[in-house]
């Protein structure tokens, strides 16, 4: 099917409007429908088509590479890459149109058919619909929310369909069904549009908040009740970098403050938008930050909760989309790069989580009990919160003994009761949870924080260390009116932890050199125009294709034809069909393909339509591909075009004449 005048054109125009490209639009809409206007064509052989093909294959792989290196993360990359495909996709439909063949030979657009290119030869494709479709995904990949998007859209789909449309039917016929189609579509895109939204809000959301940075901003699932062997592994989630007087003792990524069955959950009130401040930073609080450190660490899909030291008030140096805080002070990051590293501004000590309310001393009744009976023992009697706390922590860490190996079976449970009154052994979250509890048996506003301690030092990469294995669990209280953290796990636990490391130096090496190749490829990369390492390896092979091509167009030139040589009307004895067809009542509509209209002509006897059909075929390939069919063949079917005339209008006489 041939497509409407300029379509590739006005699509370019388009996309260059819509991507905000109009300079790259206007040299590729000369360049491609320039090369329409020529009167001369090129007899290029499939070779030459594959060699092109193959250079814009490899040049668009590299493209995306490149893409990938200069993106926040891979997604944008490649919707980048997708959006110059007009572009790369260029060469293709130039080639197209300088050919005499007016198509692409499919052994060039597939490998399988390249070691059977002669029983192929025939099989050929024209590009301007595909190009035109990828015209259109390039739109969408730059302007997905654009107003302007659906309609341009809109228009340009149905003047590319304008030439498909049944003969007899009226244009402004059509016209208002193409727009019914057209005005459907766009409401059921905004339905669909809505939906996805409440989809990613309220499912995505709900699974990658609990993926990023490995923590949870609503609910924080312990392994308490759980039995085996809990694995730790040596993996490095954060790098921490500052003064050795700046270093944090821990970074918090959560807080809760209410418990049931083994899972502690946070509030699920609304999270509010930080102010930014500069180009990359944000305001957590009014208070100026005392200290310093720098953070970095990965994000999954490009969110997630940030890693904090207590009484953070700044956030600098954080390439982000969106910064807010929750209503315990969790902080979480969205639209932002595979790996962020930021610099954290705050004060130790300062108050700055919200006061305490009625959730925060909330207790399970099965655990009234067995809480008391730890109070007693400690000698806590709720008078002093500061000596009941410290009598607490003494308690703990001496009567109690840390370790991951809860139990053989991993089938059965083990409840927090367990914990507190028969073995007395268990991990951080066993000591946090009872820490709480127990305070808040004591009338002390208490709740349960997650995060990490920061202990490992790295002379090699010049930061400290955060493993995976470094994850932690305490508690906070509330103590003249300030939030004091409370930390009862024995002190040795993280030398139970190095003992059973998984780290290994090549690990540690490679995870190094990984976390070194993403920051150089997210440092100063965003932008959209090519580097010169790309053009340092497409345009040596572009010139070779190129010198290639002009040579074998050299060659051929003395049998170039132009395109309205190879029309329908170029010969007498077709015109005289056509003339012939014509007066017997079957006008050819300006839209019906040639060989489609000949094929379904009523009225026809079956013999004569049967001779016109395989007359058809045999115009066809003429007409795309000239230079396969033997002189023979052509006087053959100058002749058959003549006869078929002639019978034509003798059929016609027959049944006009006297009866």
């Amino acid at each position: 099917m041939t497509p409407p005048p300029y379509l590739l054109g006005l699509s370019l125009v388009a996309w260059g409007w819509l991507t905000q490209r109009p300079l790259a639009a206007l040299l590729l809409v000369v360049l491609v429908e320039g090369c329409s206007r020529l009167r001369v064509r090129w007899a290029f052989d499939d070779r030459e088509f594959e060699r092109v093909t193959d250079l814009t294959s490899i040049g668009f792989a590299l493209f995306v590479v490149w893409q990938w290196f200069a993106s926040k993360d891979a997604g944008s990359g490649i919707l980048g890459a997708l959006s110059w495909m007009p572009a790369l996709l260029a060469p293709l439909i130039v080639m197209q149109r300088l050919s005499s063949q007016g198509a692409f030979p499919m052994s060039a657009l597939f490998w399988s058919m390249r070691r059977s290119r002669e029983r192929h030869a025939h099989r050929r494709l024209a590009l301007d619909y595909p190009y035109f479709c990828h015209v259109l995904i390039a739109m969408t990949c730059v302007a997905p929310a654009s107003l302007r998007l659906g309609p341009v859209a809109a228009v340009l789909c149905g003047y590319a369909l304008w030439t498909w449309r049944r003969g007899g039917v009226r244009p402004w016929v059509w016209g208002a069904v193409m727009a019914s189609v057209m005005a459907a579509a766009a409401g059921i895109a905004v339905g669909v549009t809505a939906a996805q939204r409440a989809v990613e809000e309220q499912v995505l959301a709900f699974f990658q908040d609990r993926l990023a940075l490995r923590a949870q901003a609503d609910r924080s699932r312990t392994a308490i009740g759980e039995l085996g062997h809990l694995e730790q592994s040596s993996q490095i989630v954060l790098r921490v970098r500052g003064e050795e007087v700046s270093r944090p003792a821990r970074l918090r990524n959560g807080i809760f403050d209410s418990y049931h069955d083994g899972t502690w959950f946070a509030p699920s009130g609304p999270y509010r938008a930080a102010r930014p401040d500069g180009e990359q930073g944000w305001v957590l609080h009014g208070n100026p930050p005392e200290r310093r450190v720098t953070v970095a660490g990965w994000l999954e899909g490009g969110r997630g909760i940030l890693p904090l030291p207590e009484g953070t008030t700044r956030l600098d140096a954080l390439n982000v989309g969106l910064v807010e805080t929750g209503a315990h002070g969790v902080v979480r990051v969205s639209q932002g790069p595979d790996l962020i590293e930021f610099e954290a501004g705050f004060t130790p000590g300062l108050a700055a989580d919200v006061p305490p309310t009625p959730r925060d001393l909330a207790l399970p009744a099965r655990l009234a009990a067995p809480l008391q009976g730890i109070l007693a023992e400690a000698g806590a009697a709720g008078v002093n919160p500061t000596q009941d706390i410290a009598r607490l922590t003494d308690f703990f860490q001496q009567r109690f003994r840390y370790t991951v190996r809860l139990g053989r079976d991993p089938d059965t449970t083990r409840p927090l009761e367990a914990f507190l009154t028969t073995d007395r052994a268990g991990h951080c979250e066993y000591f946090a949870t009872a820490a709480v509890l127990a305070l808040r048996q004591l009338g002390i506003p208490s709740r349960y924080v997650t995060g990490h301690v920061v202990d490992e030092w790295s002379e090699r990469e010049g930061a400290w260390l955060v493993r995976a294995r470094h994850a932690h669990a305490w508690a906070l209280a509330w103590i003249e009116g300030r939030w004091v953290s409370v930390d009862v796990t024995p002190r040795d636990w993280l030398g139970l932890e190095s003992a059973l490391q998984d780290a290994t130096p090549v690990r540690d090496y490679l995870s190094w050199v990984h976390f070194q190749f993403t920051t150089w490829r997210l440092s100063d990369r965003e932008g959209s125009a090519p580097s010169l390492w790309w053009l340092a390896l497409v345009v040596p092979m572009g010139g070779w294709v190129l010198w290639g091509v002009v040579r074998r167009s050299q060659r051929t030139a003395v049998v170039a034809r132009s395109r309205a040589q190879s029309g329908e009307h170029s010969w007498p004895e077709i015109a005289s069909l056509l003339s012939a067809l014509e007066v017997a009542g079957h006008r050819r509509p300006p839209s019906r393909p040639f060989r489609t209209w000949l094929s379904e002509l009523p009225g026809i006897p079956g013999a004569l339509h049967e001779r016109l059909r395989g007359w058809a075929g045999l115009h066809a390939r003429w007409r795309y591909d000239p230079f396969s069919v033997p002189p023979d063949d052509a006087d053959r079917l100058r002749a058959e075009a003549a006869a078929l005339a002639l019978e034509i209008r003798e059929e016609h006489a027959s049944r006009s004449g006297p009866r």
